[in-house]
């Protein structure tokens, strides 16, 4: 991958050029001593290396015990050497930034480096006898120095990187551990090495001297790593319990989002699902940002890990072309996408964003998917407590519909011929006023009935209104014996629900009238959307009718089917026409401009 500065980078390349001088310097004055102790030791510093203790944003590892028994056995500029190497080769097979890389040995080469010039200042204070003593005061400046410098730089890397995140107690913590111990490991090593009883000890006692150090190591390394698996378990089981305490989905949708960045620590969040024509639609996030309110599946990120149902990490978005810039905010460097499952099924996408490249960990992916299967989990739970109170509601609207239709709807029918009955017995005088009652209590008996209809669930609400359609066509065919045909080419969104409502209203009682008047033999009703208009229409073969006589005869008698039609297409502003004459057949046609409708209801049929 080839290096690419930015504006971030820029505050490296100080310290970049000094740690490359004190490479320079190390390898011109190098000496090479003890070999085998040499290896052995750098054996024991890779292992270290790999065992680093997580504190809060980075990686601690206890190297310096072992550079100094390095520096002590073969010199301070082959330890440099030595040291820079092999920290160099760890992190680019772990796969770290080229700026981590950088600032990581550099600032080793520069720390190492100044410990060497602090001690080559006091070797002439303390003679050329060697004693115990004299040895310890060097340990203690290389000490002091070497950590010193590699806490203040690497609190400065994170003040540039990070925001300032990290607490300056817990730098002078570490600092002071760093020191107590380093001090104490290598006082009894110099002990050790300065009587003539240990001189001498050879590789293989350097090896057993420090294996209990890689030991302690290994189970402070294994001791952490659980501690935070156990907190990111703890933390991930309080927040799908306040996830899954949330009944209606568009909550449940915001908290998951919300407490997915928080989780991460990121700077925003997106979420997307996946709707019926296989597209996903952005429905919450925490960031109010212009970015695609619709992605393509396979297009993007987000559309590959749609369709491929495995998370993915980016960790320089600015730099993957895979990445549609109109997917994340402008200043996400780093990316990841985890995917959410309902029953072996994608049915949304996390989008989850932070400021810096290389931000995120692979635990994070851990967490987040397990996460995801938490949050389908309670999307899930939250669909079923839709579901349920959608069919409570649709058991008390039949309800009340069955009493309405047999109490009061048959109240006012027996009123109606009640008052026939009064009509034909009554003087001349009362003949008007019961005319205008009677008119007055068929009028609400035709609301009552428009009431009973409203309130009964359509057939189309449970399984679509092309189905529904479809079944009602066949009905016809069975009973009528007219041979129906049925063609839909619906593009775009799901059509709402009062547009359903209307187009399956006036196809209904469409065919109903040619079944019954027209005497067709084939009967067509077509759907044809383009995602911005809808063209519906209704042909026959029949007999067909002068519109305007038919007009003039149904308001002689009272009956208004094609006005109330008009009138259901007005409600959606639609266009109703009526193309037909004698012998020529009908053709009556709906034409309705789509309105980009936001429902809850979108919500709901993308986690079926």
């Amino acid at each position: 991958m080839p290096l690419q500065f930015t504006r971030q980078s820029f505050p490296l390349l100080p310290l970049a050029g000094l740690g490359a001088a004190g490479m320079i310097y190390s390898l011109i004055n190098a000496e090479w001593h003890m070999p085998s102790t040499v290896i052995t030791l750098t054996i024991l510093l890779v292992l270290i290396e790999l065992l680093p203790l997580r504190l809060g944003k980075i990686n601690y590892a206890f190297t310096f015990p072992i550079l100094f028994a390095l520096r002590f056995a073969t010199g301070g500029e082959a330890t440099v050497i030595i040291g820079v190497l092999m920290l160099a080769s760890i992190n680019m097979m772990q796969g770290k930034p080229w700026q981590k890389v950088v600032f990581n040995t550099s600032s080793r080469a520069v720390a190492l480096v100044l410990a060497e010039f602090a001690t080559m200042l006091v070797h002439p204070l303390l003679g050329d006898e060697r004693l115990v003593s004299h040895g310890l005061i060097d340990l203690a400046v290389q000490c002091f120095v070497f950590t010193t410098v590699t806490t203040v730089l690497v609190r400065w890397y994170l003040f540039k990187n990070m925001d300032g995140r990290g607490s300056t107690l817990s730098f002078f913590l570490l600092w002071l551990m760093s020191i107590s111990s380093s001090f104490f490991i290598n006082g009894i090593m110099l002990w050790m090495a300065y009587d003539p009883k240990y001189a001498g000890p050879g590789s293989i006692g350097t090896l057993f001297y420090f294996i209990p150090l890689v030991g302690v190591t290994f189970v402070v390394h294994l001791l952490t790593n659980l501690t935070r698996a156990n907190k990111s378990l703890e933390t991930l089981f309080v927040v799908s319990q306040s996830i899954n305490q949330q009944n209606d989905l568009p909550t449940v949708l915001s908290h998951v989002i919300s407490e997915a960045t928080k989780l991460v620590g990121g700077s925003y969040g997106m979420l997307y699902l996946v709707e019926e024509d296989g597209t996903l639609k952005r429905v919450t996030g925490t960031s109010e940002v212009n970015l695609l309110k619709r992605i393509p599946m396979q297009v993007g990120i987000v559309g590959q890990v749609a369709h491929l149902g495995k998370p993915m990490l980016i960790h320089d978005a600015e730099r993957d072309t895979r990445v549609l810039r109109t997917e994340t905010q402008e200043d996400t460097r780093s990316l990841l996408v985890v995917p959410i499952h309902i029953e072996d099924r994608v049915v949304g996408v996390m989008s989850l964003g932070k400021k810096q490249s290389y931000a995120f960990r692979d635990d994070d992916v851990k967490m987040m998917t397990i996460f995801a299967t938490h949050a389908g989990v309670a999307m899930r739970n939250a669909q079923y407590m839709e579901e349920q109170e959608k069919r409570l509601l649709l058991e008390e609207r039949n309800r009340l519909a069955r009493e309405i239709h047999d109490g009061l709807a048959q109240d006012l029918a027996s009123a109606i011929l009640q008052v026939e009955m009064m009509k034909r017995s009554a003087p001349r005088e009362m003949e008007l006023p019961l005319t205008e009652l009677q008119e007055m209590v068929r009028k609400t008996a035709t609301m009552v009935r428009h009431s009973i209809y409203s309130l009964r669930p359509a057939p189309y609400s449970h399984v679509g209104l092309v189905p529904a359609l479809r079944a009602h066509l066949d009905e016809v065919r069975a009973t009528t014996g007219i041979a129906t045909h049925l063609s839909a080419k619906l593009q775009g969104d799901r059509l709402p629900s009062k547009v359903s409502q209307t187009v399956f209203a006036i196809c209904t009682e469409a065919v109903k009238n040619a079944a019954k008047h027209s005497k067709a033999t084939d009967l067509w009703v077509t759907l044809e959307s383009d995602g911005v208009t809808l063209m519906v229409t209704v042909k026959d073969n029949g007999v067909g009718f002068h519109f305007g006589q038919a007009i003039l005869q149904a308001a002689e008698r009272k009956s208004f089917g094609i006005e109330n039609l008009h009138s259901i297409a007005d409600d959606v502003g639609g266009m109703l026409d009526y193309v037909t004459a004698p012998g020529e057949g009908t053709l009556v046609s709906l034409e309705i401009t789509l309105e980009e409708v936001e429902c809850d209801e979108n919500s709901r049929v993308a986690v079926r």
